[in-house]
Order: C-alpha cells, then sequence, then structure tokens
C-alpha cells in the first residue's frame, strides 16, 4: 500500500464545492479543479508522485484530490482552496482564463497567454502559472521527436490550454502558426492577444473557422486543444476532409 492510499483511500472520488466549504484535513492538500473533471487522471499521477516521494517531504499526510466548480462558483472555491490551506492546485477546463482574474500575481508565460493551469500557494493568495506550453514543447520533441522550429503547427480550439500552447510554438520560432476555433469572436481575441505579444511575428499568424480547415503544407503539427475528446464517442473537432 502506497503512502497516499494509507492517507486518503477516497482521493478518486470528485468532489463538491459543498464540501470544500467542510473540509478540516489537518495536512496540506492539493487539487485539480475543473467542470466536468471526473475524467481527470490529475489525482493517480501525482498521488504516485507523492507516495514516491514520501508525504512528508510536501508535509505529512498531503494528498491531491479533484473538485467539480462550476463557473460561477470559481471566486468563492478560490477564497475556500486557500482558507482551508490547500498548497496548490491544477485549473483545467473552462477556469484557465477565468482564473487570471483571482491571482495575486502571474509569472510572465500565464501573463502572455491570458491563462492559468498551475496555482501556487502565495502571500495572500495563490500565483498563477502557465506550464501548458512548456509541456506542450517538451512533450513532442521527446515523444515525438519534432522540434517546432521552423515547424507549421495548427492548433485547434482558442480556450486555456490553445493560449498556453500557441505561445509556445512561437517563442520556439514556429514558421507558421494556424489557430481554428467554432466562435469566431474567441478566434479574433487570441489572434490578437498572440499579435500583440509577437508583433515581428504578426503574418506568421493566421486563423480560420474550424468547419473550413485551411490548406496547410504536409507535415503540419496539428494539436487539439478544444474540449471535443473529453467523452467517449465525441466527433472529429475538424472534418475527414482536412487530414487529406
Amino acid at each position: 500500500m502506497s503512502v497516499t492510499e494509507k492517507v486518503d483511500a477516497s482521493w478518486e472520488r470528485v468532489r463538491t464545492l459543498e464540501e470544500l466549504r467542510g473540509w478540516r484535513r489537518p495536512w496540506p492538500s492539493l487539487a485539480v479543479v475543473g467542470h466536468p473533471v471526473g475524467h481527470s487522471r490529475s489525482p493517480l499521477m501525482h498521488n504516485a508522485a507523492l507516495g514516491v516521494l514520501g508525504a512528508g517531504r510536501v508535509g505529512e499526510g498531503c494528498c491531491y484530490y479533484k473538485f467539480d466548480i462550476p463557473p460561477e462558483a470559481l471566486g468563492e472555491a478560490l477564497e475556500l482552496f486557500y482558507r482551508k490551506g490547500f498548497a496548490g492546485l491544477n485549473v483545467t477546463l473552462p477556469h484557465k482564463e477565468a482564473v487570471v482574474r483571482h491571482v495575486v500575481r502571474l509569472d510572465e508565460g500565464a501573463r502572455r497567454a491570458g491563462a492559468v493551469n498551475t496555482l501556487v500557494r502565495a502571500d495572500g493568495g495563490f500565483a498563477g502559472h502557465n506550464t501548458d506550453g512548456p509541456g506542450f514543447v517538451r512533450a513532442v520533441q521527446e515523444r515525438l521527436g519534432v522540434l517546432l522550429k521552423g515547424a507549421v503547427v495548427v492548433v485547434l480550439g482558442a480556450g486555456g490550454a490553445a493560449r498556453g500552447i500557441a505561445v509556445a510554438a512561437l517563442d520556439e520560432g514556429c514558421r507558421e502558426l494556424w489557430v481554428g476555433n467554432r466562435d469566431g469572436g474567441r478566434l479574433e481575441t487570441l489572434l490578437g492577444v498572440l499579435r500583440g505579444c509577437f508583433p515581428g511575428r504578426a503574418r506568421r499568424v493566421r486563423g480560420f473557422a474550424l468547419g473550413l480547415p485551411p490548406v496547410v503544407p504536409p507535415g503540419a503539427l496539428v494539436v487539439n486543444a478544444t474540449s471535443l475528446g473529453l467523452c467517449a464517442g465525441d466527433p472529429s473537432p475538424v472534418p475527414a476532409g482536412f487530414w487529406r
């Protein structure tokens, strides 16, 4: 039995705002926060890591949970997480952009992307970080053998994950960045952010509607950053003709 299993065998269960209000755990806790969040494997991964490190390295009895928090309750929940002594949080769909308004400070990646996926306890509140971009860069290099410098990158979606990935692709020197989204307003907002952050590369940033896929060069790296794929049976975010 692992250290985390000894601490709390119920960490896989999805928890609610009401449970957070009554939280009484004496040790520091960690959690992923989303809506929905039942699909998340984060507790499995992080509790395994805590078990290997030894829970005492983080705080005796430290354990990682998952909380389903609806958008309208995000502000209240973050205040409660802080008051209840949570050491840090991961933030997933649909909160990555909204959480920016609730942090005491942002790191450079989160500021440029306008999105946060990691909260770390700081004086007076949580500090916001974005590790989506660096994680994406490392993953495609190590798992796919792909270097983004000089590559054509197609990002599907314009939410929090897409923002971090798009900024990272431009940072790495991609030759072209295409961003597709169903909502034209959200798409234009993200394109404006990216062109403002990278004025010298504005011509490399292009947008398209997901129903009308662009003609991109062969070998483009396509990244699904939409919510499609969270549930079994979800359709493809692009029509079959996209995959020529």
